[in-house]
């Protein structure tokens, strides 16, 4: 599971996992009952539960039977549901114990130091990057980068407040890349959106990152941040007035 956590790869194996040992689950939630405190209470119980054609659409590549243990396949069945979000911490604190470092060895070490700058919680480090240094990066790099920073986020929600910001100064460093932006979005379930994330596409184009708040928007539940996707549907709306 580090190996997974440190590939970025630990929330399609827990999905594809939690289906292979429980079957597909229920359905979510839906958005009426989003701001009823029963409705966030479920949130945790209902992001992971996918169907198989679900969990192979954002990963084709991932078989739900393949490199399974048996042994995973029983932990799988204890409760609580599996949630990569939550799970990544407790890694995390676990390797540290026991001084194991997480690297993923996906990413080029010559883009490690501004991959770790660029999702730092320190305002200092993720300023410590330039707007020259970004718009500089090889064409090759910035999409390496925009790769990783888009799985990273998906498997560990908590620091969107920094990578998604990250994201969308890519952007605007090299528009080439800008369609990569979207789909590093658009990867991120709308179930682990906050309110102040949405609120980042407030002043950018419609057009461009429409469909990411249409993709993060099936997906909320919790009314705050449905709240914010209407305040940026309202934004962009009298722009185009």
């Amino acid at each position: 599971m580090l190996d997974w956590l440190a590939t970025n790869q630990l929330r399609d194996k827990l999905e594809a996992l939690d289906v292979l040992a429980n079957g597909p689950g229920a359905p979510a939630e839906p958005e009426a009952e989003a701001t009823t405190a029963s409705a966030q209470g479920k949130r945790a119980a209902s992001k992971t539960r996918r169907t198989v054609a679900a969990v192979e659409d954002v990963t084709p590549s991932l078989k739900p039977d393949e490199g399974f243990s048996d042994t995973l396949r029983r932990w799988a069945k204890l409760p609580p549901v599996l949630d990569a979000a939550a799970i990544s911490g407790y890694l995390y604190l676990a390797a540290s114990f026991a001084k194991i470092e997480i690297i993923d060895t996906g990413l080029p070490e010559r883009l490690r130091d501004l991959a770790a700058s660029l999702t730092s919680s320190l305002k200092l480090d993720r300023s410590g990057v330039s707007e020259a240094s970004l718009r500089a990066l090889p064409d090759g790099d910035a999409r390496t980068l925009v790769a990783f920073l888009g799985r990273r986020t998906r498997d560990q929600p908590s620091i969107q407040k920094f990578s998604v910001e990250s994201l969308l100064r890519i952007a605007a460093a090299q528009p080439a890349v800008t369609a990569d932006v979207v789909a590093a979005l658009k990867s991120v379930p709308g179930v682990d959106i906050e309110a102040a994330t949405v609120l980042k596409l407030r002043p950018l184009d419609e057009a461009t990152y429409g469909t990411v708040l249409s993709a993060w928007k099936s997906g909320a539940t919790l009314e705050p941040v449905v709240n914010s996707i209407g305040v940026v549907v309202n934004a962009w709306g009298s722009h185009g007035n």
